[in-house]
Parts: structure tokens; C-alpha cells; sequence
């Protein structure tokens, strides 16, 4: 891959105006594009691929980001309804859903790649003990990587291509991959990726673009940072070079 090919831009709108003005002005800066909850639910899939396709290869490396959880009949399900669109490449589920749900899942993706969600990047470890570790308030907090790390282990048994999750897990995961099932191909897709001229936002456990590439991030989603970047930086098309320069220079070192 490229430096650029790495990034997957985050497209959380409610206008179908914005996705044709990013798929032309970005498609030839970034590798894909995602698309959010918001997006999905406001516009629709099959309208918003639509609206963005005919602009470059990135408008034809479209992740949806509908974070599926639910019976197992129900993932495979919905999976099956968004393989039908061959812009798709990646959909995810939650692999807090379970084995059974994900394997479902896994056998009604065709050629797309399925990621599974292990701990959401805007959890701190307090945020995530009520959830997956000790809710007692005397013991605040849980270890999010083991988590995570029990969430990838889930994941490749039951058949997904790759894990979405925090760029300061990914080297812990990676090391930790089964060695008789190691896949170079198990992809690392990871939010939370923060340029140091950008700001933090709601995310937690945040790394600059070159430490979750060092980390052994596959791809790297990014939203704001390069739809709204600072002033000093200027257009978006700008902010996604100063990313696949920093990529790059990562990749060398």
C-alpha cells in the first residue's frame, strides 16, 4: 500500500452534498472513506454510495461503520444486505455481540472484510469497568488491552478479517496473534488517530498517525483532523498530506 491508501476518512454527516464535495476533493488524497451511524441512518447506504461513486478508487474503498450487534441470525442478516454493494469493503460488529454472532456474521460477508469493534477509543478504563471489567467503585477502572485482546482472540476464531481498536493496543494484539494462525492479512483498523497539530476531541486513547502506523495499524481512521483542520495547516486536501507525509516518513524510519 501507499502512505495514503492507509487512510479511511470518517464521513459522520447528515448531507449528501458533503459526501460529493469529499469523495471529489479527497478521493485522490486518502485510500477510503467511511461511513458512520449518522450517515447511515440519515441518508441511507444505498444513497450515499451512490451520491459519492464515480470519483476516484477511494470512492470504491468504502468502509460502513454500522457496528452490528444483536442474535446472530440478525448480523448475518444485516451483513449479508450490505455485501450486496460492491463499494463495500469493510463492515464491522461488535465482538462484545459473541462467537456465535460474529461467526454468522463471518459466513454472510462474501468478499468484504469484517472487522470486529473490541473497546471503542472514546473509553477510558474507568468508562469501560461498569462495562467489561469490576463495576465496584472501590476498584475503578479495567485493563482495556486485555480486553481488547480477548475481543481479537474471539474475532479470528470466529472468522473475521480484523479488529477496529485503540492505535496504543495494536502492538500488544499483533504480538499476541496466534502464531499458527498468524494472517499478515488480519487487519488493524484504528480511530483515535490524532495529528499533534490537531485537536483531541472526544477521543481517549489517542496516537499520532506515526505511532499507530510503528504500532502496526493497517489503516487509520480519521475525521476531523482532515475535515476541519487548524487554520495553520489549511484546506483538507492539505491536512491529508501533512498525514500520508507523516505516514510515510514512518514507514522509512
Amino acid at each position: 500500500m501507499q502512505p495514503k491508501d492507509r487512510i479511511l476518512v470518517a464521513l459522520d454527516t447528515r448531507k449528501i452534498e458533503d459526501l460529493v464535495m469529499y469523495a471529489k476533493t479527497l478521493g485522490p488524497y486518502v485510500g477510503g472513506f467511511k461511513i458512520g451511524l449518522e450517515c447511515l441512518l440519515s441518508i441511507g447506504l444505498k444513497p450515499a454510495l451512490n451520491a459519492m461513486r464515480g470519483y476516484g478508487p477511494a470512492t470504491e474503498n468504502i468502509f460502513v461503520d454500522a457496528k452490528i450487534h444483536d442474535i446472530p441470525n440478525t448480523m448475518a442478516g444485516a451483513v449479508r444486505a450490505v455485501s450486496e454493494f460492491p463499494q463495500v469493503k469493510f463492515v464491522n460488529v461488535h465482538a462484545s455481540a459473541g462467537t456465535a454472532g460474529m461467526r454468522a456474521a463471518a459466513e454472510a460477508k462474501g468478499r468484504m472484510k469484517l472487522l470486529a469493534v473490541t473497546v471503542l477509543t472514546s473509553m477510558s478504563p474507568e468508562d469501560a469497568a461498569p462495562i467489561y471489567g469490576n463495576a465496584s467503585p472501590m476498584r475503578a477502572g479495567t485493563d482495556i488491552p486485555m480486553t481488547a485482546l480477548k475481543f481479537m482472540l474471539m474475532a479470528k476464531e470466529s472468522g473475521c478479517d480484523g479488529v477496529v481498536c485503540s492505535p496504543k493496543e495494536v502492538e500488544r494484539l499483533r504480538m499476541n496473534l496466534p502464531q499458527e494462525k498468524t494472517d499478515t492479512e488480519f487487519a488493524f483498523v484504528t480511530p483515535g488517530v490524532r495529528p499533534k497539530w490537531s485537536a483531541k476531541n472526544d477521543q481517549e486513547r489517542v496516537t499520532t498517525p506515526a505511532e499507530a502506523v510503528k504500532n502496526g495499524s493497517t489503516y487509520l481512521v480519521i475525521g476531523r483532523p482532515i475535515l476541519a483542520p487548524p487554520e495553520k495547516v489549511g484546506s483538507p486536501v492539505a491536512a491529508a498530506m501533512l498525514i500520508a507525509e507523516e505516514i510515510a516518513e514512518a514507514l522509512r524510519a
